[in-house]
């Protein structure tokens, strides 16, 4: 009898084995879910941030085109304020505009 009772024991502790591998595939299966779900969510991400970074780019350029056009413009003001100086040394006195 001895052996019925190692062997029946041994059965149990392969029917308990057997539950607990079973709770793990469920759980594994579960987790390779959420980590498909995850890797999903991941690429989404990338192809938004992607987008960003494009639009990031452009604003860069339009504003690195806007201060060029800043710059020039303060030089062409720069340069009228002194013909116009300029302009008004050359007048007559008496055609000086009063203020």
């Amino acid at each position: 009898m001895g052996f019925k009772r190692e062997f029946s024991g041994f059965k149990r502790e392969l029917s308990s084995f057997k539950r607990e591998l079973s709770s793990f595939k469920r759980e594994l299966s579960s987790f390779k879910q959420e980590l498909s779900s995850f890797k999903r969510e991941l690429s989404g991400f990338k192809r938004e941030l992607s987008g960003f970074k494009r639009e990031l780019s452009g604003f860069k350029r339009e504003l690195s085109s806007f201060k060029r056009e800043l710059s020039s413009f303060k030089r062409e003001l720069s340069s009228f304020k002194r013909e116009l100086s300029s302009f008004k040394r050359e007048l007559p006195q008496s055609l000086h505009p009063t203020p």
